[in-house]
Protein backbone atom coordinates (compact mmCIF):
# COMPACT_ATOMS: atom_id res chain seq x y z
CA UNK A 1 0.00 0.00 0.00
CA UNK A 2 1.87 3.16 -1.11
CA UNK A 3 0.65 6.24 1.28
CA UNK A 4 1.09 10.00 0.06
CA UNK A 5 0.97 13.29 1.98
CA UNK A 6 1.09 16.75 1.53
CA UNK A 7 2.71 19.13 4.08
CA UNK A 8 6.11 17.01 5.08
CA UNK A 9 9.56 18.45 5.49
CA UNK A 10 10.74 16.08 3.42
CA UNK A 11 11.01 12.27 2.55
CA UNK A 12 13.54 9.17 2.42
CA UNK A 13 13.52 6.12 1.09
CA UNK A 14 15.51 3.38 2.04
CA UNK A 15 17.25 2.55 -1.48
CA UNK A 16 18.09 6.52 -2.21
CA UNK A 17 17.72 8.38 1.58
CA UNK A 18 16.00 11.44 2.05
CA UNK A 19 14.81 12.72 -1.48
CA UNK A 20 13.65 16.05 -1.11
CA UNK A 21 15.53 18.01 1.52
CA UNK A 22 14.12 21.11 2.88
CA UNK A 23 14.92 23.54 -0.37
CA UNK A 24 13.35 26.94 -1.39
CA UNK A 25 11.41 26.74 -4.93
CA UNK A 26 13.17 23.79 -6.11
CA UNK A 27 11.39 20.35 -7.01
CA UNK A 28 13.27 16.85 -8.59
CA UNK A 29 11.94 14.06 -10.07
CA UNK A 30 13.71 10.38 -10.18
CA UNK A 31 12.30 7.65 -11.91
CA UNK A 32 13.01 3.52 -11.71
CA UNK A 33 12.28 1.54 -14.28
CA UNK A 34 13.39 -1.96 -14.74
CA UNK A 35 17.50 -2.99 -15.33
CA UNK A 36 19.96 -0.79 -13.99
CA UNK A 37 18.25 1.09 -11.10
CA UNK A 38 15.66 -1.14 -10.53
CA UNK A 39 14.66 -1.43 -7.58
CA UNK A 40 12.88 -4.33 -5.47
CA UNK A 41 11.68 -4.69 -1.95
CA UNK A 42 10.55 -8.23 -0.01
CA UNK A 43 6.82 -8.56 0.89
CA UNK A 44 6.47 -6.20 3.95
CA UNK A 45 9.75 -4.34 3.37
CA UNK A 46 10.10 -1.05 4.84
CA UNK A 47 9.59 1.58 1.48
CA UNK A 48 10.15 4.89 2.66
CA UNK A 49 9.06 7.14 5.09
CA UNK A 50 8.19 11.04 5.63
CA UNK A 51 10.41 13.06 7.53
CA UNK A 52 8.29 15.41 9.38
CA UNK A 53 7.03 14.35 12.47
CA UNK A 54 4.67 12.29 14.67
CA UNK A 55 2.35 10.82 12.23
CA UNK A 56 2.63 6.90 11.81
CA UNK A 57 0.22 4.65 9.53
CA UNK A 58 0.11 0.86 10.09
CA UNK A 59 -1.56 -2.07 8.30
CA UNK A 60 -2.40 -5.41 9.60
CA UNK A 61 -4.34 -8.34 7.90
CA UNK A 62 -7.23 -8.92 10.53
CA UNK A 63 -6.68 -10.50 13.72
CA UNK A 64 -2.84 -10.51 12.86
CA UNK A 65 -1.91 -8.13 15.41
CA UNK A 66 -2.94 -7.90 19.43
CA UNK A 67 -2.25 -4.71 20.30
CA UNK A 68 -0.30 -3.77 24.15
CA UNK A 69 -3.23 -3.06 26.66
CA UNK A 70 -1.22 -0.39 27.82
CA UNK A 71 -1.69 1.60 24.95
CA UNK A 72 -4.79 4.35 25.11
CA UNK A 73 -5.80 7.06 23.22
CA UNK A 74 -3.85 10.27 24.09
CA UNK A 75 -0.90 8.12 25.39
CA UNK A 76 2.19 8.74 24.42
CA UNK A 77 4.51 5.71 22.29
CA UNK A 78 7.92 5.34 22.75
CA UNK A 79 10.40 4.35 19.56
CA UNK A 80 11.62 0.70 20.60
CA UNK A 81 8.41 0.29 22.87
CA UNK A 82 6.53 -3.00 21.95
CA UNK A 83 3.47 -2.25 20.20
CA UNK A 84 1.46 -5.35 21.01
CA UNK A 85 2.37 -9.28 19.60
CA UNK A 86 1.08 -12.11 17.53
CA UNK A 87 -1.76 -13.92 19.31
Amino acid sequence: VLVGATIVGSMATVWHGQVNPPRPGRLREWRYGEGEGEVALAKGAEMGRFLLGSTVVMLFPRDALAFEPAWAPGGAVRMGEPMGFKP
